[in-house]
Formats: C-alpha cells, structure tokens, sequence
C-alpha cells in the first residue's frame, strides 16, 4: 500500500486539472509544462523569546545584549522586549487606612503603562480594590498610592501591587493535600438544575463550578436546545471567611425571557474534586493493574487516627484526678457566628464583640421560609452604583464590614429591604 501524502510541492494533474476545467472551451493545451523556481518572502519568524549575543562590529567581539543596548528595538531581539513584561493582575490592601467618606483614587505608578483601579469603601475603610485595566509593560510591581477621600484624616489607607499575566513561559509548582476523607466529597460527578427567568439578567449562578468544556454541558430552553455558541462559562473564587471556594455561573447572550424555563445538567469541575473522586471517575484498571479498592491504591485508609483527651483547667490536680476519658483535654469556641432574627424594623445589627482593626465581617442572609436559602451578600467590592455581578460575590447587596477596632454596630438596613 501506498501512503497518502498530506502535502506535495509539486502536484501537477491537480494543476493541470484545474487549467483545463477554467480554459475557453475550444481551446487546447499543447503541452503542459510545471517549473517554479522563484523564493518567495514569508512574513513569518520564529523565536524562544530569548536574548542571543551578537557581535558588536565596533568592538570586534561578539557581545550580551542588556538592557540598554540598541538591539532590543530590532528582531529578533525586539519579540523579548514585546514579550518580557507583565500586567497588574490585582491590588492588595495592607492598611485599610481610617475616616474615609469617598472612596479615594487610585494611582498606579511604574515602568509600564494602562494599569487602572477602583477602590471602595465601608464603615470608612478601604475594603476592596478592583482592577478595571490591568495595562501592559511593567517589569516590576509598581507602586500604588491612595490619593483622597479621608480628608486630613493621617491614617491613609495603603496597597501593593500583585503582577503577572506574561506572555513569556513561566513554571507554578504547587502542592494539593485533598485526600480528605475515605468515601470522597461526592457520589455524582454530573449535577442538574432548574431555573425560572426573570427577563432582569442573563446570569445563573450555579451550585458548583462546572468544567470549561462546553461538549459537557447541556442547557434547555424551554425544551428546545441552547447551542454552545449561545452562553458562556465563567468561574470564580468567593472568599469566605479563608476559604476560597471555586464556583461558577453560565452566561447567555441574550437575556431570556421573563418565565423561561432554563434546565441546565453540567460535569462538575474537577478541581471540586479530592484524591477519592478522582479516584472513582477516572481510574478503571484493567488486567495486571490494582483493583479499584481504595485501601489498595492510597496507604493509611485503614488507619482510625489518635484520640487524646485530658481534664480542663478546673479539675484538681494531681494524678488519677479524674477517670480516664472524663472530659476532653482542652475546649474551643464551637462558632464564631452570631444570629439575629429581624422582626420587620431591624436597620443595624450589633455584635457581641468589636472587630479588630482590619477585621472583616461577612454577612449572610436567610429569608423568612423553611426553602429560602442561606446566602453572603456582602462583598469588599461592593458599590450600590455599579453591576455587583462584576464582583467576586454576584449575591451582594452590601460591602463588607471592616472592623476600626471601635464600633461594634453593622448597618444593615440602608443597603437590604
């Protein structure tokens, strides 16, 4: 047999093919004859992104290039200069600063250019800073200073720069622990769910974040089929407490109509996934290989862990106070929450204790019935003007509360009704 060729440079019955389908049709060819001997130019390069050396014709040797030298406007050594360089991915508050009643401007200063922010308050501290454009050029973090918004107040809130987003290739080792327990987070990698359209938004959050790959989503519309053309995955991380959990939420194009009936089934992201699911979704062994048991395949399954226990600090000393395993050897506060029930006039809610300076207060919601939900809506990015659904939380209604080391008192009720 004979193998196809994927590529001839030199194809001549096509050729001679196609001549003879768009000649006049009395005409006849004589003889054809196939001959190209012309180079022709290519508006193509290749490069690593590199610095080679070159040989300097002054000095008569060949020498680095650097940072100053002339070469970096000229290719190939232009494509490193074009490429080298990172963008503000994100702004991190390190002193919320005090007194502030307009959120202050944010002026980023440094070797490249574009970088723009918006800062946002609460309980007259700076809580959050979004990126707006994240600019390009910058070969290292530049500096960001709060101008205004606290008046004379001395206390000006501070920030730092977080760069990257290179095109240059660059190497992120991490480490995941997830083998969290024996029987995996969850028993069903694909999830469904229903929505009903308010015609308001083209935005459904999902109750996990699902996989970017579109072939493993399927969305009705009111029984008819949404093509993958039509909406779009995004994800993100919400922060709760220190915890950042991923989630998702799908997207459409166009705004449904008011009463649709949106029925979405999608493959839950594997990054939700601990060292036992991935066990159970992908490993199917064959002949010669361990069995699918998990006590085969992960050591200390069979393990039941250490116990110790103890008296408190109330208990008489000395030995054999106490019967072995009277009580535990120390106590923790079980909850860090504190609840309050509205009864239709509650504008503020005061807490037990007063935040520490910089503290953040989350807030979450359960309206009134048995089905209503638990949901945060408070955000650091929170601002009552602009679209929260370009925050990290798409439920806010409020910012967070940053803790001044002084009140103690949560308004709540100028924000939710």
């Amino acid at each position: 047999f004979e193998q196809k060729l994927n590529y001839r440079n030199d194809n001549l019955v096509d050729f001679q093919s196609y001549i003879d389908e768009v000649k006049p049709y009395r005409t006849t060819v004589r003889e054809y004859v196939s001959r190209y001997d012309t180079l022709e130019t290519s508006e193509l390069a290749v490069s690593d992104f590199d610095l080679p050396a070159t040989y300097s014709t002054t000095e008569g040797k060949i020498i680095p290039i650097n940072s100053s030298s002339s070469e970096l406007q000229t290719y190939p050594w232009k494509w490193w200069t074009d490429n080298n360089s990172y963008s503000v991915i994100s702004i991190e508050i390190y002193n919320s600063g005090a007194g502030y009643i307009n959120a202050p401007t944010v002026v980023i200063e440094g070797s490249g250019t574009g970088a723009k922010a918006q800062a946002y308050i609460s309980n007259g501290r700076v809580s959050g800073i979004r990126m707006t454009d994240v600019g390009t050029g910058y070969t290292k973090a530049p500096t960001v200073t709060l101008v205004g918004g606290n008046g004379s107040n001395t206390n000006v809130a501070k920030a730092t720069a977080i760069i990257g987003g290179t095109n240059a290739r660059t190497f992120d080792l991490s480490v995941k622990f997830d083998r969290l327990s024996t029987t995996g987070t969850y028993q069903e990698y694909v999830h469904s769910e229903e929505f009903v359209a308010t015609g308001f938004t083209a935005v459904f959050d999902l109750r996990y974040a699902p996989t970017r790959d579109k072939s493993k989503i399927t969305i009705y519309k009111n029984s008819r089929l949404v093509l993958q053309s039509e909406f779009n995955i995004s994800l993100y991380r919400s922060n709760d407490d220190t915890y950042r959990l991923l989630k998702g939420k799908i997207t459409f194009n166009q705004v449904p109509t008011t009463g649709d009936i949106i029925e979405i089934t999608y493959e839950k992201n594997d990054e939700l996934l601990d060292s036992v699911d991935r066990i159970e979704k992908y490993y199917s062994p064959s002949t010669g290989m361990k069995g699918k048991e998990i006590n085969q395949l992960m050591t200390g399954i069979d393990f039941g862990g250490v116990q110790i226990q103890g008296t408190t600090f109330d208990v008489t000393g000395g030995w054999d106070a106490l019967p072995w395993f009277t009580d535990n050897w120390d106590s923790v506060e079980s909850s860090a929450d504190h609840y309050v029930i509205c009864d239709g006039s509650t504008i503020s809610v005061t807490l037990p204790f007063i935040p520490a300076v910089d503290q953040p207060i989350t807030i979450y919601l359960k309206r009134a019935g048995d089905d209503q939900p638990t949901i945060r809506i408070d955000d650091p990015f929170f601002d009552a003007v602009d679209d929260s659904s370009t925050a990290a939380n798409p439920n806010a209604e409020m910012p967070t509360f940053i803790g001044d080391g002084v009140t103690n008192v949560v308004e709540v009720g100028i924000y939710v009704s």
